[in-house]
């Protein structure tokens, strides 16, 4: 349940897909914003949420917070959280982060600075890099924010940032304060262990369009098949319920043939100090990648140990 999310597509033991200690020292000090109903800010726009959609997972041990801001910026009910977490200054140099678990000193300032590039390797700002910069604060003033097992042995896995390594059933409630639906994420055993309960939730999610659920899926922590990669969380993008097929998307996915994505790609790898063998590596791993993984039921209960998310239940 140490999901560092940096092991590679396919077979866990191969290398990770890119470094994850360059040995930078984190800059602790961080903003909390005194009252947000007086900075004038207001939510985040359509266009931003969209970029939450196009922004991937790039260097950190994160795939929990991306996959679940991906997962939440693909359905009404998950914009409207993301609404009530974040919110940007007109000119989109600024973003407040609410962690709508807490009842105060839960908003935190995010502005392009230092402390934004230690904690994100990210050179464009961007509302994804301001989520893990605020993630950053408030695990650092909120120790119990994370599970006790994970406080204890993530340090083992992944690399000395707070943001790094959590339970995406967690996360999420501690993002938007509303507990999630949850199946196996605090265990280590596969959906098979859980099979008819899943398969319900699956069903479930099949007979829900596409923009009323947001859900996420987390791999096993060893011993993944059909091209998945071990200790990671996958939004799930939908489920075909006839075909019994789960369809997925990596939050590494992104396509490097589109605009400027592969000169983002290889600066923000440098920025965490990878060299250039390590930038061509992962630049072929991403490249290899489907843009989505179609399982079938029986695939998916091999392969992944936890379902976690929201239902749409407005009409």
């Amino acid at each position: 349940m140490f999901y560092n999310g940096m092991i590679s597509v396919g077979n866990p033991s191969i290398a990770p897909i890119m470094p994850v200690n360059n040995g930078k020292k984190e800059d602790t000090t961080r903003t909390v914003a005194t009252n947000p109903s007086e900075t004038g800010y207001k939510k985040i726009t359509g266009g931003q949420i969209k970029k939450i959609l196009a922004t991937p997972q790039v260097t950190r041990s994160d795939c929990y917070l991306v996959s679940t801001l991906k997962a939440l910026a693909k359905s009404r009910i998950g914009k409207q959280m993301l609404k009530q977490s974040i919110k940007t200054s007109a000119d989109g140099d600024t973003f407040e982060v609410t962690f709508n678990k807490y009842d105060k000193d839960n908003t935190y300032t995010v502005q392009k600075d230092k402390k934004y590039d230690i904690t994100t390797s990210r050179h464009q700002f961007n509302p994804t890099g301001a989520v893990e910069t605020a993630t950053n604060f408030v695990i650092q003033d909120r120790r119990d924010s994370k599970p006790a097992i994970i406080r204890t042995f993530a340090p083992l896995f992944c690399a000395d940032f707070p943001v790094e390594c959590n339970l995406a059933s967690v996360y999420m409630e501690t993002l938007t304060g509303k507990k999630p639906v949850s199946i196996g994420d605090d265990s280590l055993l596969s959906l098979n262990s859980k099979k008819e309960e899943a398969v319900e939730l699956l069903d479930k999610i099949g007979d829900t369009k596409m923009n009323k659920h947001s859900f996420v899926a987390g791999s096993k922590l060893m011993n993944t098949k059909d091209n998945i990669g071990a200790m990671h969380y996958y939004v799930i993008k939908k489920v075909d319920k006839d075909k019994k097929e789960v369809h997925l998307i990596n939050p590494r996915y992104v396509d490097l043939t589109k605009g400027t994505a592969e000169k983002d790609f290889e600066i923000d790898l440098k920025n965490d100090g990878c060299n250039d063998k390590d930038i061509q590596y992962s630049k072929n791993k991403v490249n290899n990648m489907p843009k989505v993984y179609k399982l079938s039921y029986e695939q998916f209960m091999n392969n992944f140990r936890s379902i976690v998310g929201y239902f749409d239940n407005k009409k």
